[in-house]
């Protein structure tokens, strides 16, 4: 039942295709953080199925392969972290997935909604993302709580997680524009088996949920661009471009067409009469 879960990666030179990487292949810091950058600046997270078709989502290797690498998708975490350490596990990285936290308001309740990637590098652990989108580091981050680290010019910070007391979680904030630290996630580097992300995902899918999490009632889309990110959340578009940010705010679903294909690289045939139906629907009628 669950064996497409643990299947390998069906094609890994179609994958490094994808993702631009044209590199030497070694089990080396450099390669890893390559793999990483390529893969945040080639595949958008993004919540199409979700929001817009309202189609499952399979977390299952041959499935995911399929929507990411040979129609040329993008996807969230869940899919795009769990297809990437399939990667990284072919070309022989010691890598796994972990539970993570979405840091996201002030308070107490973050369910461990966000799957990361760990490889163990001859002997240090590094975490990888290519499931956030731009603000994430722009390569591997060593797993080394205390001193802040610097990462395709932007800088990072782990420590341990203030107030948790059952396991090693950290904390990875990222130091903001203003100097401010913004937090990101809250990560557990601990292996954590494929099959026990399904129920995290169904969640994050599911449409009774809307007051715990914007996947099933927002529109998001988020890349990384050769001097920082760029997002979508519903029609408002945001870029950050080195220390600058701007905001526009989308009026037709052309428009959004159009930077959803130039920007977040959406495939232009993916473009069907019931998207763009969906997307007028659901972003400017709703």
């Amino acid at each position: 039942m669950f064996e497409d879960l643990y299947a390998p990666l069906p094609q890994v030179d179609a994958y490094l295709a994808r993702i631009g990487y044209e590199g030497p292949i070694g089990l080396t810091e450099a390669c890893l953080d390559q793999l990483v950058l390529r893969h945040q600046l080639s595949v958008p997270f993004e919540n199409l199925d979700i929001r817009i078709r309202k189609t499952p989502v399979s977390l299952g290797i041959p499935q995911l392969f399929d929507k990411v690498v040979t129609r040329g998708r993008g996807g969230f975490c869940y899919e795009l972290n769990g297809l990437f350490r399939a990667l990284l596990e072919a070309l022989g990285f010691r890598a796994w997935c972990c539970s993570c936290k979405v840091l996201k308001g002030e308070g107490p309740g973050h369910p461990a909604l966000h799957r990361g990637v760990v490889v163990d590098l001859g002997g240090r652990l590094r975490y990888c993302d290519v499931g956030f989108g731009g603000p994430m580091p722009a390569g591997a981050l060593p797993i080394e709580a205390g001193d802040e680290q610097c990462i395709g010019g932007d800088r990072y910070l782990l420590e341990a997680e203030p107030g948790v007391e059952c396991g090693p979680w950290l904390r990875l904030s990222r130091r903001g524009r203003e100097g401010g630290l913004v937090p990101l996630v809250s990560l557990d580097p601990r292996p954590v088996d494929p099959v026990d992300f399904l129920a995290g995902c169904h969640f994050c899918c599911c449409h009774h949920q809307d007051e715990y999490t914007d996947f099933t009632h927002k529109l998001l889309l988020n890349i990384r661009t050769a001097d920082g990110y760029a997002s979508l959340k519903d029609n408002v578009y945001r870029q950050r471009e080195g220390d600058a940010a701007s905001s526009t705010t989308l009026t037709s679903v052309a428009e959004m067409r159009g930077l959803m294909e130039s920007v977040f690289l959406v495939p232009a045939d993916f473009f069907d009469a019931r998207l763009l139906d969906g997307l007028h629907r659901e972003v400017f009628v709703a």
